[in-house]
């Protein structure tokens, strides 16, 4: 049995997955092999408890490659239901541009919605040939969240902060998270 988190919005007719594949992974090569519209089981229920934090009404999302999943399905809810909970800052970093899933989608999304949303892409290894022409921001994911919280006036009382990828990412901004005293929230994707 292996676990992933939907991008799919609880409204969506269909459930859908951002799914990284891993050379000799257990699941994420067998699953190149599915036809479209194969049946497949699933479990009887999704688990879990990464959601909105409803005690405040500024989130910051921070997301590695395919921890971008969670945010999305929250986001496209959000928006869906004329963003009740607020404004979202997005924090999104991969190696490679191309490993930015759904960031068009959240591009737009920020676009749209420039007083609900925020989007703020990175990569972390901009001189490799795979991001010639990659012309936003550069560095760690985890690096930037100390700047995104103090440059956008986001209130202490009012603000939580998520992470959701790998573990040390997620060590990173829980620590950045304590010492401005902002509640966190996480699910890791090692």
């Amino acid at each position: 049995m292996r676990s992933y988190t939907l991008a799919s919005a609880p409204q969506d007719p269909e459930l859908e997955f951002f799914i990284e594949r891993v050379p000799g992974g257990r699941l994420s090569g067998p699953l190149r092999s599915v036809a479209a519209g194969s049946r497949m089981a699933l479990g009887a229920a999704a688990k879990g408890s990464f959601v909105v934090d409803p005690s405040v009404s500024h989130h910051v999302f921070v997301a590695t490659v395919t921890g971008i999943a969670p945010f999305v399905s929250i986001l496209r809810d959000q928006a869906r239901r004329g963003f009740p909970a607020g404004r979202f800052v997005v924090l999104h970093g991969a190696s490679y541009a191309q490993e930015l899933g759904y960031g068009d989608e959240l591009a737009a999304l920020a676009a749209a919605h420039p007083d609900r949303v925020e989007y703020l892409p990175t990569v972390s290894r901009p001189a490799e040939s795979r991001n010639r022409g990659w012309t936003g921001a550069t560095g760690r994911v985890d690096s930037r969240v100390a700047e995104a919280l103090g440059s956008r006036g986001l209130p202490t009382g009012d603000t939580a902060v998520y992470a959701c990828g790998n573990s040390e990412m997620i060590r990173n901004v829980r620590a950045v998270a304590g010492r401005e005293g902002l509640p966190f929230h996480s699910e890791a994707f090692d």
